[in-house]
């Protein structure tokens, strides 16, 4: 099997007989592909990964939740919603809501 960079090499954008759409279909490469061209990561991002990738190591046992908290309290705003802090910052470790009041059938 031809690799995929081998396939897309092989398109000639100004085939004389083949359409570009054709080329594509032969070859198993998808057309977007030819325009597509990937971003690189930014440079806070990689700043953030890294970060990341240290904290990791000196806590292998972090889980995601606990890994963002640590990153909020350096002061790095990381999350699933930017611009919100989890509830879970507001509170002090180990407090849960408590539950409602519900009336009791006597």
């Amino acid at each position: 099997m031809v690799s995929r960079e081998k396939r897309r090499a092989m398109i000639e954008p100004g085939h004389p007989k083949l359409s570009l759409t054709r080329q594509c279909r032969l070859l198993r490469v998808s057309r977007s592909s030819l325009y597509h061209r990937p971003k690189g990561e930014s440079a806070e991002n990689l700043a953030l990964m890294r970060r990341i990738d240290e904290l990791f190591l000196k806590y292998p046992f972090y889980g995601s939740r606990q890994m963002v908290r640590h990153l909020w309290r350096e002061g790095v705003r990381v999350g699933a919603s930017p611009g919100a802090a989890p509830d879970a910052l507001d509170r002090p470790a180990g407090h849960l809501p408590s539950a409602p009041d519900y009336p009791t059938a006597s």
